[in-house]
């Protein structure tokens, strides 16, 4: 069995706008270090979350961006309370052969994510 190394790269930026909104970007790309990059394709993702302070107390959260349909993902919101809100969940569609969803079109694959919710 041999062994090999794990590389990721990761990054985000974040934006505070007027002392109320925020917005951040998330970006991630990952290879495995012992297979050529050709035949193990990256594992990527691009999310943009804004998070918009209303009126009357809620928080609208708006989600977009793209990943691959290969693994899991999973994106929560922290509140000052330390309490967790899912506002993204995605399980692969086919966990035996869902690492085929990494390489490009046809056999692979982006879902495209686009959402908005209001918290309380």
């Amino acid at each position: 069995m041999g062994e090999g190394e794990f590389h990721a790269l990761v990054g985000y930026s974040s934006e505070l706008n007027g002392g109320n909104n925020a917005s951040v970007e998330l970006t991630g790309e990952a290879h495995v270090g012992v297979i050529p990059t050709a035949l193990s394709p990256a594992i990527d993702y691009t999310f943009g979350i804004t998070i918009l302070p209303q009126k009357d107390g809620s928080v609208q959260v708006q989600l977009t961006g793209s990943h691959d349909k290969f693994p899991a993902y999973e994106i929560d919101i922290k509140d000052e309370s330390g309490n967790f809100t899912p506002i993204y969940n995605q399980s692969p569609e086919d966990p035996i052969f869902g690492p085929r969803h990494l390489f490009p079109y046809p056999v692979g694959g982006k879902t495209n994510v686009s959402s908005e919710l209001i918290l309380p």
